[in-house]
C-alpha cells in the first residue's frame, strides 16, 4: 500500500509514475500475488494487465499522432503515459487472472466517470481547456484493490 500511495501522490502532483517506484511495485505484487494465486495465475494477470494498456497506449499515440498531423504542430501530451501500462502490468500480477480484467475495467469506468465530471464543472465554471491531463495511475490502483479486495472476501 506503501508503494501505491506513493505512487498516486505523484501521478497526482507531477502526472508521472516514477519507474523506480514501478519496479518495486512489480517485486512486491508478484511475491504477494504468487503467495495469494500462485504461479500461473499471477504471471497470466500480470502478462494479460500489461498487454490491455499497452494496446491502449499505442491506440492513444495513434490519436496524438493523427490530431498532431491536423494542427500542424506537435502534440506534447499523451493520451495514456508508460508508467500506467508497467502499474496495471504490477495490478495484474496482484490481482492474478482473472481478476485483472474486472480490475482494468473498474478503473477505465471510474476514469470516464472522474474525467466527465472534471469536463463539466470545467464547462460550468467557464474554464474548458482541451486536451487536459488527468492522472491515470490512481484509478488503475483503485480497480486493482477493489479487484483483490473482492478475491480474498
Amino acid at each position: 500500500m506503501l508503494i501505491f500511495t506513493v505512487i498516486i501522490i505523484t501521478d497526482i502532483e507531477y502526472h508521472v509514475i516514477l519507474e523506480q517506484m514501478t519496479v518495486a511495485a512489480y517485486i512486491v505484487a508478484i511475491i504477494s500475488g504468487w503467495f495469494i494465486h500462485g504461479w500461473i495465475k499471477t504471471l497470466l494477470g500480470g502478462i494479460v494487465g500489461f498487454l490491455i494498456f499497452l494496446g491502449l497506449y499505442f491506440i492513444g499515440k495513434a490519436f496524438a499522432r493523427r490530431l498532431s498531423k491536423k494542427e500542424n504542430g506537435p502534440i506534447d501530451e499523451e493520451a495514456l503515459g508508460f508508467g500506467d501500462v508497467q502499474l496495471a502490468g504490477a495490478i495484474g500480477f496482484l490481482a492474478g487472472f482473472p481478476y485483472i480484467l474486472p480490475a482494468l475495467l473498474m478503473a477505465i469506468v471510474l476514469g470516464g466517470i472522474v474525467s466527465a465530471a472534471v469536463i463539466l464543472f470545467s464547462l460550468i465554471r467557464k474554464q474548458y481547456q482541451a486536451f487536459l491531463t488527468i492522472p491515470y495511475g490512481p484509478f488503475i490502483i483503485i480497480g486493482g484493490i477493489f479487484s483483490l479486495y473482492y478475491y480474498l472476501v
